[in-house]
């Protein structure tokens, strides 16, 4: 809220002033410059730029939590980086849109069940387990005769990726992104952060005080789905 043109306030943002950049040197280069661009070039104050990977506003343009929930969807399991929760992602297509959602659960022992319960009431297409720390969960999936696949390395980085573009797009595309406003995945949202692995984007999932499940198996789950669905696939055109 200080004045820009307060001598006090150029010499706070410039310390070679008055000595080796006097204040004729200051107005001169003020008068060439808009008034931002004295304001970032002679002060250096920078317009406030947002440091998060996924805009708030975008992220909360996609939420409608009356949107039809999908019959046939992707289930993909997820384990924070302490094993203190587990997540379940689901995506599928519900009136030409995407919705992800989210089963959150304190521990791994549930996990098995509670797919086993999905699987009775939708047509789960298939069930994969994303990162490391999912494999925990494969004892007690084989138990319950679920079959489940690790996802590749390519695609933990194709989710990442994917899932953010969706949510830049916006929804008025086809297949957008649509999320029901859960509780978990907004936070695992609002504090997502990204790493590079060799030439992939990933999620980094480093800050065990964050629990980033539900963003890995939703993101995994929305992706999975765009890789089966495609609405313009002619089965003929693929046998000739």
């Amino acid at each position: 809220g200080a004045d820009p043109n307060d001598v006090k306030q150029i010499a706070k943002a410039n310390p070679s002033f008055p000595h080796r950049t006097p204040l004729e040197s200051v107005r001169r280069l003020q008068k060439k410059l808009t008034a931002d661009g004295h304001r970032r070039e002679g002060l250096g104050i920078w317009d406030e730029v947002s440091l998060r990977v996924i805009e708030p506003v975008a992220w909360e343009a996609l939420k409608a939590p009356d949107w039809p929930a999908p019959e046939r969807v992707v289930l993909v399991l997820a384990v924070s980086q302490d094993r203190e929760w587990a997540c379940i992602g689901a995506a599928g297509e519900s009136g030409g849109r995407t919705p992800v959602l989210c089963y959150s659960m304190r521990g791994l022992s549930g996990v098995a069940a509670k797919v086993v319960e999905l699987q009775a009431a939708r047509d789960v297409a298939k069930v994969k387990l994303a990162g490391p720390q999912a494999k925990a969960l494969l004892p007690d999936l084989v138990k319950a005769d679920v079959d489940a696949e690790l996802m590749t390395t390519g695609e933990m980085g194709g989710a990442c990726t994917a899932f953010q573009e969706a949510v830049k797009n916006g929804p008025d595309v086809q297949g957008a992104l649509v999320h029901f406003g859960q509780g978990e995945l907004d936070l695992a949202v609002e504090n997502a952060e990204t790493r590079f692995s060799g030439e992939s984007e990933v999620w980094n999932r480093k800050d065990r005080q964050v629990d980033d499940s539900p963003l890995v198996a939703c993101s995994g789950a929305f992706y999975l789905w765009g890789l089966m669905y495609q609405p313009n696939y002619d089965v003929l055109e693929s046998v000739l």
